[in-house]
């Protein structure tokens, strides 16, 4: 591809990551006005209607905790309530460095593994020509 349609592709993913940027802003700000004028529930979801709109605000929480501890307080609590969940995690990283490094690993366990591509990335900078 010739240096020009580089440059006017480069130019045209600037400009259209700007406008993103600007419009994300913008939907922000409103739906901040919209939270004021409709309301919102600090967890859980309510609807507005006015005329052809139907608002819907959706509060949520998160929680956050030291898990170790939190294990510990709560070890005599019944399980069906004992907010500590233990589950297993696929490591991506593992398994890069298995399919890369080791092979002999990786033919054992490749069946079970899924591989697929994901979104290429792209970003630009301008830099200064001399």
């Amino acid at each position: 591809m010739e240096a020009q349609r580089i440059k006017e592709l480069s130019a045209a993913w600037l400009a259209a990551k700007k406008e993103e940027l600007l419009a994300n802003e913008k939907r922000v700000s409103i739906e901040k006005d919209l939270i004021a004028a409709v309301g919102a529930r600090e967890e859980g979801s309510q609807s507005t209607e006015v005329d052809e709109f139907k608002i819907t605000t959706t509060g949520k929480l998160s929680y956050k905790a030291d898990a170790d501890k939190l294990a510990e307080l709560t070890a005599d609590w019944p399980e069906v309530i004992r907010p500590v969940e233990f589950t297993l995690k696929v490591s991506d990283t593992k398994l890069k460095k298995i399919r890369a490094e080791a092979p002999e690993y990786w033919t054992q366990i490749a069946r079970v593994v899924e591989v697929k591509p994901q979104k290429t990335a792209v970003s630009i900078a301008l830099q200064e020509v001399e």
